[in-house]
């Protein structure tokens, strides 16, 4: 064969290879882009499955009545250490969001029976420990996974991302605040039984009986209030379109519902959450 023939051979041959790893290049890419937002959401579940640790840093801010005035904000943040052991501290005010050891308050959450829930201790039953555990931001993503939601994908994104917006079907929604709102009542109500377990006999029998008429009392009011109420509750998830590791996740939390004078009252809650170091 002549050289000419030859060197004619190789470029064909090298022309089809370059073309074909091209074809399959863009084969690839057209696939990524006909996931369905359920697809993509799915595809961030099991990269988030995969991880068995991770960091995140977040912020909440608490808008109340007509005007939707500021009443209160934290800043928190979280680390994942075997996939199943959760560690959130609530920053102090001024604190650098990489100094997590400045902190204020600190909760322990453990992932068992499908669900995370505070570590058996003392202090983790405060108003102030459940307020922060309910900002988790893994436990905001099993709630999506386990609800009737609307996925859609938004226009605009960065490059390498992709963004769903979620609304999570109103009754779900409703739902799965009551049940943590109980549930945080339930923690205290064991917090007092505690306390007063402390006290000498001759008092707890009449200290029980008062707390526990005063707690039934409270979370007749709350499940009444609840059942009236009308809940919406918006995410946004960005995620790693490459890995399915979600980047950020915000939510919006609104909540309307009679106060026990009958008067309407209007709450939204607003979390930003920011995911860093995966293992």
């Amino acid at each position: 064969m002549k050289m000419g023939s030859s060197i004619k051979i190789q470029n064909i041959v090298r022309w089809i290879l370059i073309t074909s790893s091209i074809l399959a290049l863009i084969t690839g890419c057209s696939r990524m882009e006909t996931r369905s937002p359920e697809d993509w959401f799915n595809f961030c579940w099991a990269g988030l499955a995969g991880s068995d640790g991770l960091t995140f840093h977040g912020n909440a801010v608490l808008l109340r009545g007509e005007e939707l005035i500021a009443e209160g904000n934290v800043s928190y943040s979280g680390q994942l250490r075997d996939h199943h052991e959760l560690a959130m501290k609530s920053l102090l005010p001024g604190t650098r969001i990489n100094k997590v050891n400045e902190a204020g308050n600190e909760i322990k959450l453990r992932w068992e029976d499908g669900s995370w829930s505070l570590k058996s201790n003392e202090n983790d039953t405060t108003a102030q420990a459940a307020g922060l555990a309910r900002m988790n931001p893994l436990d905001q993503l099993e709630e999506i996974k386990n609800a009737r939601k609307n996925i859609k994908l938004e226009n605009a994104s960065a490059r390498g991302t992709k963004v769903l917006r979620i609304e999570i079907d109103p009754a779900d929604a409703k739902e799965q605040l009551q049940n943590k709102l109980v549930m945080e009542m339930e923690n205290l109500r064991n917090k007092w039984q505690r306390n007063i377990s402390k006290l000498q006999s001759d008092r707890r029998s009449q200290v029980s009986k008062d707390v526990e008429a005063h707690w039934s009392t409270g979370k007749e009011q709350l499940i009444r209030m609840l059942d009236q109420a009308d809940a919406k509750v918006t995410y946004h998830l960005t995620i790693d379109r490459n890995s399915g590791l979600p980047i950020r996740l915000t939510s919006e939390t609104r909540l309307d519902y009679p106060n026990i004078r009958g008067i309407n009252e209007h709450e939204v809650l607003l979390s930003d959450n920011r995911f860093v170091d995966y293992q």
